[in-house]
Parts: structure tokens; C-alpha cells; sequence
């Protein structure tokens, strides 16, 4: 029999009811038309009308298919595979489980006739989506009864039951991955009209012409969840749901089977009691912020996520990955391809990042906490003095990084806690270069994405991009890892708001990491405990470090970038806003919670003939060049406001006295020298004296001349770090 799960919050609350997607619904052999039982046959046992319960011959055939080709070719008879839908459904495949199997299928022939087998059979093999016996399927892929089936729809079913897995999808799933399943499933109905002709049970053009037609199925249909975002992140949690790529589910929860389709069957038919870590009260007030603060109309061009994680445990407290899990106008659209952006992104979870379907996103200056932390680290004082005048660094055989201020603005010299209250790009290069890297930028980028990833920012490794890469590696963006990117201190590298809020926290926790989970406790239908959460945990940087950063990051809320994220206590985070305003973040944290919201567009756009991430301008729509001082941080604002004031006030430990040391001088490195602008007149050399560089101004003419023709003569060198400016009244 099979049993609904239910989904519970941390507070005992039913969030949802997890379901196959539509109850079995056994038919008689006479509602089966003969063409599906015929194709069930023709791909999954030829001989069934020929031999007993089990077909020596076959078995030897399949052994010796895999013996020489080394793919796993299945030598069950319909009858055994009914034995074992009905004894030994998810259970591990073992030499003694097919022993049992045999048994029990020679009993199965002996009390029952063929018919009736095939019947049983076809009315309990598993079609994927959660639907179980060929009405169901019928119903779920077609929307018709199992007697309408065409010859080409009955092909398409029977093709299914070997590996459902393996051409399964659901409306989560990015739109290439439904097309290059929908893809699979058609060859391997093709495969199976192949089978049905060489077996004579209908004729070559009979084939040919069902081989023609389209393929039109239709999606699974939806639940519709309470709070969509984060049920879709737990079920991706458990596994039932794919995340990137084909990877395998997460072990913590093989009790529940070690592939996805297991895991589904699982939660789908086994009656389970999952309790997540959701707080209700959080996760409606930050819907309630994204659905307030976000300007109307402008779906999909502006959407949001919302992570909050509770520091310590990992738990994570509440999760959005997008504005709208079901937007209206996208039912029964049965091509993805073709359905409006809105829908087509809907169910990608923002949240997740690459994990679900997205991109993952530049955080921009929301990660110069991490690259201030990987400083701490290493020894750095808040004291240190850093020059902001842009400049423009070479590394590598060819590399250039040219670093701006925003609105290019000139900078100056300031200590470490301005630069970070003011968010100066070119301080925070330099800290990375000349601190971290003794003057070379690739030396500090590989110890800012060595502390990154030990605060649980999956930047993928140089070995793994080695392989999942070739001869792309450290060729462009996507293959070319962190450490060898200078660039990774003002956030060049894509993360996710998940990622980012698990790093937060560890700031809040005093510099100990949990990771983020959403699952506390699984017990199965009888009421046995089969999972519960420890807090999975490890020391990530030092206490000093961790009180350091919130030290800093209080201070960017008091009077810097993210003043309107303060709430009635102690706040520490940063705005983040990614090149040419394309993401938009505010990442801060109280003691008892961190919270992270990410603004932006999910749906890519062409630009030069190539997908890019849009602008968030008033030029292409927006109603404001959007910064992480704005929606980010007002988004932040409603959403923790009220979700706070059940919580007590608490300040941040004091950073300690070590952290206030004297600075120390920087390692020059080549080319800094030249960064100063061009002056030509006094009010250039203004600007310069303003910016805080060191500007030595001389009278007379320059040493050798200065070539010039006019009454006023400038000429302008760089001397160890100072600016020298000749300014002559004479003819030089």
C-alpha cells in the first residue's frame, strides 16, 4: 500500500503532504489496450507466454550481454519483476533478493494464469513522477484513459519501465534538462517500436509512422505548497529532487535509499514524518518583505532570495528562492521551451544557486568580509592603513585587472575599517595583494578562497575543475578557479545566498561553521526515529577573527552602505552590488540569526551575441539603478524586523585589543607607481591633494625640461609612492 508523507515545521505545524502524483488506479487487462501490453512484452520479456517464471534462456542472454559489453542488461521475467513490485519494492538488489524473487515467482505461476500476471504486473510497474500502474501513467503523461492510448503513447509508457529514473522530470527541473529527457524518452520509445516490429507483433511502417509522431506529454502536474521555495530546497535536500548535474544524493540520507528514485519512492509511498527547521514566522515575514518591497510589474525582470540561517546549528530558519513559485499564466504548457520567461524561471530556486537550476551570482562587496577575515587571519590590523586611488594590476602571462571605486570615485588613504564602511574597491584589492599576497595578487586570491571555502562557499577546486573542464581549464570565467583570481576579493566569483547566509552565521557563532541544513528529524510510519541532525560543524577562523569582522560590519550599518538595514540592536552585514549594478545584495546578522537577500534578474539577455546577466538600470526598465543599499537592504529590514522582536537583545562581543595593533608598510607591487591620474591644470592637482595620495607640488621647471611650449608647465613623476607635480610660471 502507499502512504502519504507530511512535512512539519520546527514547531510541529504541517507545512505539506508529500504524494506520488496521482493514487494507483487499478484497471482490468481488458481496459489495457493490446498494443501497451504488447510493447510491455516486446521490450521487457519477449518469451513471456513461451516460458515459466523464470526463462533460463534469457538469463544466460542477459549474462552474456554484460559479461561483453559491460552495460547491465536485466534477465527478469515479467512475472519475477512482478514479484518483486509486490515483496521486495526499494529494497537493494542482492544475490539472495534474486533467489527469493524466483521462489516467489514460480509460486505466482503456479496460483495465477498468464493474463492475470501481466495484468498484476502492469497495474504496479513504476512510470516515474510518482505514478504507479499503467491508468495512472496514462492519465499523468497523457491525460487520457489508459484505453485512448495510441500505438505510439503505449510505446512511450512501456519504454519507461526499465529505468523511469533516467527520463524522469518535473516542472523544478531546469528547461534543458526536461528537453534532454523528454529527448531520452523518445528514443527509447523508438527502441521500443523497434522491438514490437522484429517481434512481429505489429509491422515495420505501423512503426515507422508511430517512430513520426511528436512527442506531446504533459507536465507533471503541481502541488501547490504553502511555502514553495523551501519545500522544494528540502525534497532537493533529501534527494527526491536532482540538484546539479547527475550528482548523487546526499549520503546523510541513504537510509532513504541511494538513488534519487529510491529516495522518491520513499518519501513519496512510505508514509514518512519529515520535521524540517522552518520557522513559520520567519519565512512568512520574509515573503511578506520580498512580495512588499519588490516594485509591482516587473516580473521576471526583478526577483529575490532569502536565506536565514541560525548560527551554531545550521538550521536553516527560513528560505526564498524566487519571487513567485507559481506565477499565473503558466498551467498546462506542456513545451517548456515555449512557455513565457516568468514561468520558465519560476521554479528555478534562486536560494540554491547552481544547485537548482541558477547560475549562482557575483556577491560583489558582500564578500569583502571574507576577504577581511582571510586578512584577520593572517595577522592584520584594523589599523592598517590602505591607499583607494583606482589602479590597474597585471598578472599572469597577459591577465589585467583595472580596479574602480564606485562612481570612480578617487579614494585616499583610510584604515581598514573605513575602506570597509565606504566599501573601496581599490583598498580591498590592495589589501588582498599587498597583505595577503606580499604583492602578488594570485598568492592573496589563493588564501581568500582557501577561508572562503572553509566558511562553506562552494568554490569548485583546481582538481575538480581539471575534470569537469579538460582542456577549457584557465581558459575563461567558469573554468578557471578562485585562487587564480585576483579579482575573487570584490566578488567576481558566483555564489549562493544559501552559501553566503552559512558564512554569515559562522561571523555570528564566533568563527565555528554549521553547515546549512533544512531537515531536522525523518521518522518512518510507525513512529521510528531513521534521521535525526547533528550539527555538522567545524572551526572555520579564529574567535578574534569572527569579533574582528562583526566589530567592522556593525559599523557599515551605523554609518555606511547598509543604514537602512539597522533595526532597534546590534547589526552587523554588508551591501554587496556586483559590475554594472547586475546583483544586489545585503548579508548581515544579529547574534541569534543571519539573514541574506539577493536581488536581481534570474532570466539571462543578449547582448553582442551572448548570454548575459542584465543591468539593473533605469535604461532597461528598472525604476532605479538598483544597489545593495536599496532593495537588498529594505527587503532585509521588513523581513528581520519582526522576526527579531521575539528574540532577545544581544550585543556583539568587543573585538579584542590584539586586533588594533599599528599598521605595517605594504609590499609595493609593480606598475602602483604609475596609478596616479593625469593632472594638466590646478584643478586637476585639487583633486589629487583631496584623494589622499602623498603630492609633492614644486615651483621651478622639472629636471631635463619638460618639452613644453606654454607659461604654465606641468610635469608629473611617481617617486616611492609620492606624487611629484612640476608647476612653472617660466618658459621651461
Amino acid at each position: 500500500s502507499s502512504m502519504s508523507s507530511k512535512l512539519f515545521a520546527s514547531d510541529g505545524s504541517q507545512v505539506a503532504t508529500l504524494h506520488g502524483e496521482i493514487n494507483r488506479d487499478p484497471v482490468p487487462l481488458s481496459r489495457i489496450p493490446r498494443q501497451l501490453q504488447e510493447a510491455a512484452i516486446a521490450i521487457e520479456d519477449r518469451r513471456f507466454y513461451q516460458h515459466g517464471a523464470v526463462d533460463i534462456r534469457g538469463t544466460a542472454r542477459a549474462l552474456l550481454h554484460n559479461i561483453s559489453s559491460g552495460e547491465q542488461q536485466g534477465g527478469s521475467t515479467i512475472t519475477q519483476q512482478l514479484a518483486k513490485n509486490l515483496y521486495f519494492h526499494g529494497r537493494p538488489r542482492t544475490i539472495w533478493r534474486k533467489g527469493a524473487e524466483a521462489i516467489l515467482a514460480v509460486g505466482l505461476e503456479r496460483v495465477s494464469s498468464k493474463d492475470q500476471i501481466l495484468q498484476a504486473y502492469l497495474n504496479t510497474a513504476y512510470f516515474g513522477r510518482g505514478a504507479y500502474g499503467v491508468q495512472t501513467a496514462a492519465r499523468s503523461y497523457f491525460r487520457k484513459d489508459v484505453s485512448k492510448l495510441t500505438l505510439a503513447e503505449s510505446a512511450f509508457l512501456a519504454g519507461l519501465i526499465h529505468t523511469p529514473a533516467r527520463y524522469d522530470f518535473t516542472t523544478t527541473d531546469a528547461p534543458d534538462v526536461q528537453r534532454s529527457r523528454k529527448v531520452a524518452a523518445t528514443d527509447r520509445r523508438n527502441v521500443v517500436l523497434d522491438a514490437m516490429a522484429a517481434a512481429r507483433r505489429i509491422s515495420r511502417e505501423e512503426a515507422a509512422r508511430a517512430k513520426a509522431e511528436p512527442v506531446d506529454i504533459e507536465p507533471p502536474r503541481d502541488p501547490r505548497w504553502k511555502h514553495p521555495y523551501f519545500v522544494d530546497a528540502v525534497l532537493r535536500e533529501l534527494g527526491v529532487l536532482r540538484n546539479r548535474g547527475d550528482a548523487a544524493p546526499d549520503p546523510r540520507f541513504d537510509v532513504l535509499g541511494t538513488t534519487h528514485a529510491d529516495r522518491a519512492d520513499a518519501v513519496y509511498r512510505k508514509g514518512l514524518r519529515i520535521t524540517t527547521t522552518l520557522d513559520r514566522d520567519i519565512q512568512e515575514n520574509a515573503e511578506d518583505a520580498i512580495s512588499e518591497q519588490l516594485p509591482e510589474g516587473v516580473l521576471p525582470k526583478l526577483s529575490a532570495a532569502l536565506v536565514s540561517v541560525q548560527p551554531g546549528t545550521g538550521a536553516v530558519r527560513a528560505l526564498v528562492g524566487g519571487r513567485d513559485y507559481y506565477p499565473k499564466g503558466c498551467d498546462d504548457v506542456s513545451d517548456a521551451s515555449s512557455q513565457p520567461a516568468a514561468c520558465r524561471h519560476a521554479k528555478v530556486n534562486l536560494a540554491l544557486g547552481s544547485l537548482a537550476g541558477g547560475s549562482g551570482r557575483q556577491p560583489g562587496s558582500s564578500f569583502k568580509p571574507i576577504v577581511l577575515a582571510a586578512a584577520l587571519e593572517e595577522g592584520l590590523s584594523l589599523r592598517q592603513q590602505l591607499d583607494g586611488s583606482p589602479f590597474t594590476y597585471h598578472y599572469g602571462e597577459q591577465a589585467e585587472w583595472k580596479v574602480a571605486n564606485y562612481e570612480n570615485s578617487a579614494g585616499g588613504t583610510m584604515d581598514v575599517i573605513d575602506a570597509t564602511v565606504r566599501s573601496v574597491n581599490a583598498a580591498y584589492a590592495r589589501l588582498e595583494i599587498q597583505f595577503l599576497g606580499d604583492g602578488v595578487g594570485t598568492k592573496g586570491s589563493a588564501k581568500v578562497a582557501r577561508v572562503a571555502r572553509k566558511l562553506g562557499i562552494s568554490l569548485p577546486t583546481s582538481d575538480e575543475l581539471k575534470d569537469r573542464c579538460g582542456e577549457s581549464y584557465n581558459r575563461n570565467g567558469g573554468c578557471t578557479p578562485a585562487d587564480n583570481v585576483p579579482a575573487i576579493a570584490l566578488g567576481a566569483k558566483e555564489v549562493s545566498p544559501i552559501d553566503m547566509a552559512g558564512a554569515y552565521a559562522t561571523f555570528a557563532n564566533d568563527g565555528v561553521y554549521a553547515r546549512p541544513t533544512l531537515i531536522a528529524k525523518i521518522t518512518d510510519a510507525d513512529g521510528k526515529v531513521i534521521y535525526r541532525a547533528e550539527p555538522d560543524t567545524h572551526r572555520a577562523v579564529s574567535s578574534e577573527t569572527a569579533r574582528g569582522v562583526s566589530h567592522v560590519l556593525q559599523q557599515v550599518v551605523q554609518r555606511g552602505t547598509g543604514r537602512s538595514a539597522a533595526l532597534d540592536r546590534a547589526v552587523a552585514g554588508k551591501t554587496g552590488t556586483s559590475q554594472e549594478w547586475r546583483d544586489a545584495w545585503f548579508d548581515g546578522y544579529i547574534p541569534q540569526l543571519a539573514t541574506v537577500t539577493w536581488v536581481g534578474n534570474p532570466v539571462p539577455v543578449q547582448s553582442g551575441g551572448r548570454w548575459t546577466v542584465e543591468s539593473m538600470t533605469p535604461s532597461n526598465g528598472y525604476p532605479t539603478r538598483i544597489v545593495g543599499g536599496s532593495f537588498p537592504a529594505r527587503i532585509w529590514h521588513a523581513a528581520m524586523q519582526p522576526s527579531v522582536d521575539k528574540l532577545d537583545v544581544r550585543d556583539f562581543p568587543d573585538a579584542p585589543s590584539s586586533l588594533f595593533g599599528p599598521s605595517k608598510a605594504l609590499k609595493k607591487f609593480k606598475g602602483e607607481e604609475k596609478d596616479a591620474p593625469e593632472i594638466s591644470d590646478l584643478a586637476g592637482l585639487i583633486r589629487l591633494e583631496r584623494s589622499g595620495r602623498r603630492v609633492v607640488v614644486h615651483r621651478g621647471c622639472p629636471p631635463n625640461g619638460s618639452g613644453g611650449n606654454g607659461i604654465h608647465v606641468w610635469k608629473q613623476e611617481e617617486r616611492g609612492g609620492e606624487t611629484h607635480v612640476w608647476r612653472s610660471r617660466a618658459v621651461c
